[in-house]
């Protein structure tokens, strides 16, 4: 770990990464950062999804395949957004581990259209729990 990270670390300061994107899965980038100790944790929201998933042709197969199952675009946008959390998860989860629950989480934030309706953020809240 370089020594920035160090002092980071020693003053209790965690660095997040505020993307996630299926080629990071994929190819190993994210668990690198994450081994290496370069982040503590990451963050998502659906503009950075719909970036993610509009730039890249990492969707299309699953995309093609809900959309065969006859899923919303909302349904499709849950399920990719939930896959990717669920996998970034599973790479923080030993340091979350090692941390005892101090680092190694990943958010995702729900739509910003919710932002002035607390009883459907807590709705879709429990929703994207129920799907993980």
């Amino acid at each position: 770990m370089t020594e920035i990270l160090q002092k980071f670390n020693q003053i209790g300061q965690s660095i997040w990464y505020d993307n996630i994107e299926r080629i990071l899965l994929n190819d190993g980038t994210l668990n690198g950062m994450v081994t290496r100790g370069e982040i503590r944790g990451i963050t998502s929201n659906p503009s950075i999804f719909n970036k993610a998933i509009s730039l890249s042709n990492e969707y299309d197969h699953e995309i093609e395949a809900l959309t065969r199952e006859g899923l919303s675009k909302e349904d499709i946008y849950e399920q990719l957004a939930i896959s990717d959390i669920q996998a970034a998860a599973d790479l923080f989860h030993p340091l979350y581990e090692q941390t005892n629950g101090e680092d190694g989480y990943v958010s995702l934030e729900v739509s910003p259209y919710l932002a002035q309706d607390t009883e459907k953020t807590v709705s879709e809240a429990k929703k994207a729990l129920e799907l993980s």
